[in-house]
């Protein structure tokens, strides 16, 4: 088991930046199966920008509405972890789940494993892995969870 302080310091140390959390190479496909997920699973809050409100659920067609008329779509989708950890989910490209945390609403060993069972449970309903990184560096994982393993970089400790 890893030590909290190692993961303070390396992974939720405050610098400035957000942590970026990805999943590569995706399709609408996997968007579909992420976003069925989140809706029966999560509590979130998602901006519908045709109601200017937010909504309880995710609606998967104005997404894919926003990538086909090649504007994007610059909603965001608050996912909550117990109430006090925010995961923001972006809707930028078909090809790539996007999602950030601010490493500052980590603070203990139990905010961290709250996360990772939220990530697990990602990963095996999409079935693919995802990375989390320094904001912006998705060439650089520092900690990757693939379906039930949780594998920290090991330049990390």
């Amino acid at each position: 088991m890893i030590n909290w302080e190692l993961l303070k310091s390396k992974v939720y140390d405050w610098d400035g930046s957000w942590r970026d959390i990805y999943i590569l190479n995706t399709n609408v496909y996997d968007w579909e199966k992420l976003i069925v997920f989140l809706n029966q699973h999560c509590k979130l809050a998602w901006y519908n920008i045709d109601t200017d409100k937010n909504d309880c659920k995710i609606d998967l067609s104005q997404i894919k509405n926003g990538w086909n008329s090649g504007e994007g779509l610059l909603s965001v989708a608050k996912i909550f972890i117990k109430d006090k950890i925010q995961i923001n989910l972006h809707f930028f490209t078909p090809e790539e789940i996007e999602f950030d945390i601010d490493p500052r609403e980590f603070n203990s060993i139990e905010d961290h494993n709250e996360l990772m069972k939220l990530l697990i449970d990602i990963s095996l309903n999409v079935g693919k892995q995802l990375i989390i990184t320094a904001e912006n560096h998705s060439d650089y994982s520092l900690i990757t969870v693939d379906k039930n393993k949780i594998i920290i970089n090991p330049d990390l400790i």
